[in-house]
């Protein structure tokens, strides 16, 4: 349950991420006005959320910008219809851009990926329009051939199983082995079959 105040500033991000929506073909300036108010309010807590997720693994930053360009290319906060605050939708967006590096990763990983200074930014918004990446693209088209079980299984893996040799957590292990009800022998073959699934895809398509 949201406070008053909680209330009242998803109200008002609400009301500018409407501005956002009906005027980015219309009148991109002041589309472009009512996003750089929310990201100005919202700045710290996105670079919070972003530390969060990432830790030490040195995508914090590419995780904070690519997050704002979503927000921006696809403005679907909708408070009165949906009651979820804007920093869980923001938070949502945030893990899911973390959980696509990490594919990234994983995918390339006979590939160094060289660490970048984890700093805090303060990014000038400067509005571009980027081109399609047919990369991303391909891992979207292969990861939705995977089914809901795959799909599960591996982004929890990917959360979890890092490059620093963690490992997923036994509770988290056993919410997926009763879910599933299989084990946890089974739920790491589950993951490299999936795995294997999108490599494959990707292997053909690219």
């Amino acid at each position: 349950m949201l406070s008053k105040s909680e209330e009242m500033d998803c109200l008002w991000t609400d009301e500018l991420m409407q501005v956002v929506r009906e005027n980015k073909d219309l009148d991109r300036e002041k589309a472009w006005n009512a996003f750089g108010k929310i990201y100005q309010k919202y700045i710290s807590v996105l670079w919070t959320l972003c530390k969060h997720y990432c830790g030490d693994d040195g995508y914090a930053d590419q995780v904070f910008e690519a997050t704002w360009k979503k927000i921006w290319n696809s403005p679907k906060y909708d408070y009165k219809n949906n009651k979820v605050s804007f920093k869980v939708w923001m938070a949502k967006i945030a893990k899911r851009v973390w959980l696509d590096l990490r594919m990234k990763a994983v995918l390339r990983s006979n590939t160094e990926i060289p660490e970048i200074s984890v700093e805090p930014k303060d990014y000038e918004l400067v509005e571009e329009q980027e081109p399609l990446n047919v990369h991303e693209i391909v891992l979207e088209e292969a990861l939705h051939q995977l089914s809901d079980k795959e799909y599960d299984v591996l982004m929890t893996y990917l959360e979890y199983d890092t490059d620093q040799k963690k490992h997923v957590p036994d509770s988290v292990l056993a919410i997926l082995t009763t879910k599933y009800q299989t084990t946890p022998a089974n739920l790491r073959q589950i993951k490299c079959r999936a795995l294997k699934k999108v490599r494959d895809y990707i292997e053909k398509r690219l």
